[in-house]
């Protein structure tokens, strides 16, 4: 983990370069498997970090709305409380 509590990424996974060429390393089924297994976890923390945020965003408050809203439906011109009908 960063000081910021990220996790740390490889080296060279974040570049702002193309390359011509790929310079993936080769390596065996058990390191590929291990580094998978890091790799879905960090995935899965992702994705309950992306639900935790949704749940945050949810429970902000409402507020009124307080502007009149006019909208140009199929239906012609809609205002105001009638705009979903």
């Amino acid at each position: 983990m960063t000081s910021t509590g990220r996790p740390e990424l490889p080296p060279g996974l974040l570049h702002t370069e193309r390359r011509s060429e790929t310079t993936h390393t080769v390596g065996t089924r058990e390191e590929w498997l291990a580094a998978r297994k890091e790799l879905l976890e960090a995935e899965k923390e992702h994705m309950r970090r992306g639900d935790e945020l949704a749940r945050w965003r949810q429970e902000l408050p409402w507020v009124p709305v307080e502007k009149e809203y006019v909208f140009e439906t199929a239906d012609g011109r809609k205002q105001g409380p009638g705009v979903r009908s």
